[in-house]
């Protein structure tokens, strides 16, 4: 779903995106994304995304998978 030119562009334009890698070999970084990704995000499912406020660093939405025209329309829900 990345890939998907839409997908991308409304990500570049509209978001800071940061990936967390939580799969792989173990150590101090895959620590660090398990822990911020517990503290942000209700499922340990991937691909998970969270929208956050970048005010305050609130937790505004979070979805799983979706397949392009549902996060193409998730996304576009945030674009002014």
């Amino acid at each position: 779903m990345f890939s998907d030119e839409t997908i991308d562009l409304l990500l570049r334009e509209n978001f800071v995106e940061v990936r967390l890698h939580t799969d792989g070999d173990p150590g101090a970084r895959k620590d660090f994304s398990l822990e911020l990704q517990k503290e942000l995000a209700t499922s340990r499912s991937n691909p998970w995304l969270v929208v956050v406020d970048p005010k305050d660093g609130s937790k505004i939405a979070e979805t799983g998978f979706h397949y392009e025209e549902g996060m193409t329309e998730f996304l576009q829900g945030f674009v002014n």
